[in-house]
């Protein structure tokens, strides 16, 4: 049996492997509910490869369970990016400027935060050793950064795997 690595990405309809090698390095495997795993009848398979009680999901049939890839790889599970992906949101979503956002996003966030106390901006720029003027363009696109805020965050733990 193939492993999920050799699955043919784009037939698949994943949007990156990048999701894959995470969840692939990740132990816990993907989050799936009771209800989505018995609507798509992978459930009695599940119970069958796991000497698991088949009652069980009627019980929980809104809890979730991580189903490690190994095992879905043995169901023949056709994996889908709502399923799968942790990320904030989708890559291809994002603009090429804000790769640089994401990276040092918790830099930018204690500089803006600095900056919102009062502090000015060339002690911010010698404490976190980046330009004065990237600390100016970061504060004219506060407001933008402060609606994307949850995103570039949300890619914190990620940032290994993007």
């Amino acid at each position: 049996m193939a492993s999920v690595l050799d699955l043919n990405i784009n037939a698949q309809n994943v949007c990156c492997d990048k999701v894959l090698n995470y969840l692939r390095q990740s132990k816990d495997g993907v989050p799936l509910t009771y209800r989505y795993m018995v609507k798509t009848r992978l459930w009695d398979n599940y119970c069958q490869l796991t000497d698991t009680s088949p009652s069980e999901a009627f019980e929980k049939l809104d809890n979730t369970i991580n189903v490690p890839l190994k095992i879905l790889d043995e169901l023949n599970y056709k994996y889908k990016c709502t399923d799968l992906c942790p990320f904030p949101c989708c890559l291809d979503d994002l603009h090429c400027w804000e790769w640089d956002l994401i990276k040092n996003w918790v830099m930018i966030e204690n500089c803006l935060s600095w900056l919102s106390i009062g502090m000015r901006m060339d002690k911010i720029a010698q404490w976190h050793n980046v330009k004065i003027d990237d600390i100016r363009k970061w504060n004219t696109k506060r407001k933008r950064l402060d609606t994307r805020a949850e995103i570039y965050r949300g890619f914190q733990d990620y940032l290994d795997y993007i």
